[in-house]
């Protein structure tokens, strides 16, 4: 005798489930009392997104920097409008910006190849950090003819290097002796 019940899919938890799958998931950042074993490596910079709440779209826009390593690993690395000050940690691996991920509300919307500016490549080494830059980003919604039009604008990069730098090792005391590199992404350098 088959005792199983025949399986009833609903369109709403179907709909629910591919919703929190396609949610654009960026790289935890680590915690202020992280404790690195040596093998590991870290990425670091500001991260500002300037995205206001609009009425076109009942929310937020969203931008990481995805990153994409030889060893099959993918960090996104997402920008913040509170505390932009990221670090993540990352295993050693050469490693290429290759994408910009692009959400609204969280929500995963579409990528896009990094600019030539953006597009860079690192190779990565454990037990050391390294410095991306201080980047901001502006974003816009507007309604015309009944569509939304969603802009992102890369407004400024700059070169921060050693006062990030210092942040980080003030904020993050275990990385404090931990050697840190400038690797500083298309930018200006901020004298």
């Amino acid at each position: 005798m088959n005792h199983s019940m025949p399986h009833r899919r609903s369109a709403p938890l179907l709909l629910a489930i591919a919703l929190l799958a396609s949610c654009a998931g960026h790289t935890s950042r680590i915690r202020s009392d992280e404790m690195p074993t040596g093998k590991e490596a870290y990425l670091y910079g500001t991260f500002l997104i300037r995205a206001e709440r609009t009425v076109y779209a009942g929310g937020t826009q969203g931008l990481g920097f995805s990153i994409s390593c030889e060893d099959g690993a993918k960090y996104v690395i997402g920008f913040a409008a509170q505390d932009p000050l990221a670090v993540i940690k990352v295993a050693p691996s050469a490693c290429l910006l290759k994408e910009l991920v692009y959400s609204s509300d969280g929500m995963f919307l579409y990528t896009k190849p990094a600019p030539p500016n953006l597009a860079y490549s690192l190779q990565i080494a454990p037990g050391k950090a390294y410095y991306l830059g201080d980047f901001l980003v502006t974003t816009d919604q507007s309604k015309d003819s009944g569509v939304l039009d969603r802009t992102w604008n890369l407004a400024d990069v700059r070169d921060n290097y050693a006062e990030v730098t210092a942040q980080v090792k003030k904020a993050f005391v275990n990385l404090a002796g931990m050697p840190t590199e400038n690797r500083t992404i298309g930018a200006k350098r901020v004298e």
